[in-house]
């Protein structure tokens, strides 16, 4: 699997092969360059995302600016690889494996990572979040029973409450054009949810969601809108949309 990268201080571009095969840039571009993410290229199926901290990466103390990329493999696992993008001549590096106890491939999708090493995953197929200690790298949270989520993001404010674009049902095709977020709120460490709730309805197919200090940004595939967060157990409300 090769990924085309170009890296710098602001930005990390990047997608993907099925097969491994030669590429051309034009005009040369130093900064650009292909970075194979699993030696076998007939052991995966797609890659989606990619989630980096660099809370997290100070914390390690080890010199580098990692990025985290959940691959989806063949055999239904998902390896989850990283690569220094502060090092011009790095390779990537196997994390962990994560096993779902599917068989056939699952689909991996949106992923960000907290400030203290957990990787929130969403599994689209399966309709469930996945949080990964890095740290010791191992599963410490299935959050079940969230339909197609497609990506996540954290509150700014408390890392600890994650709102999930996901779908209506748990098979996208009975319900393929409508969305909602979805707020779940876990203890420290993630082990355990301590509520889940509807914060934005009505929404149609959501791509894409992002927090800042006070508003929750989302993609509906073919428009970008945004509302302020929900405190206190509130909901987003249509006239709050700017």
């Amino acid at each position: 699997m090769l990924l085309p990268m170009m890296l710098t201080s602001a930005m990390l571009v990047f997608s993907f092969c099925v097969t491994a095969q030669v590429v051309e840039i034009t005009p040369p571009n130093e900064a650009v360059r292909f970075v194979s993410l699993l030696a076998d290229a007939h052991e995966f199926n797609f890659v989606e995302s990619c989630a980096a901290n660099p809370v997290f990466d100070a914390y390690r103390d080890d010199g580098k600016s990692l990025v985290y990329f959940p691959v989806q493999k063949s055999d239904g696992t998902v390896a989850i690889m990283s690569l220094d993008v502060a090092d011009p001549l790095a390779e990537s590096e196997h994390v962990c494996d994560v096993n779902c106890g599917r068989k056939g491939a699952v689909s991996v999708y949106g992923s960000k990572l907290t400030d203290d090493g957990f990787l929130l995953v969403c599994y689209f197929n399966l309709n469930q979040i996945v949080i990964i200690d890095l740290k010791t790298r191992r599963i410490v949270n299935r959050v079940l029973d969230i339909p197609c989520p497609n990506d996540l993001c954290y509150d700014k404010n408390n890392q600890h409450t994650v709102y999930v674009a996901a779908g209506k049902k748990r098979v996208i095709a009975n319900e393929p054009v409508s969305g909602q977020v979805i707020a779940l709120h876990f203890t420290p460490g993630y082990q355990q949810t301590r509520l889940a709730e509807i914060v934005w309805d009505d929404l149609g197919a959501l791509a894409g969601i992002e927090s800042t200090e006070n508003e929750l940004i989302v993609s509906e595939l073919y428009r970008i809108i945004k509302a302020s967060i929900p405190r206190d157990g509130g909901r987003i409300d249509e006239d709050v949309i700017g």
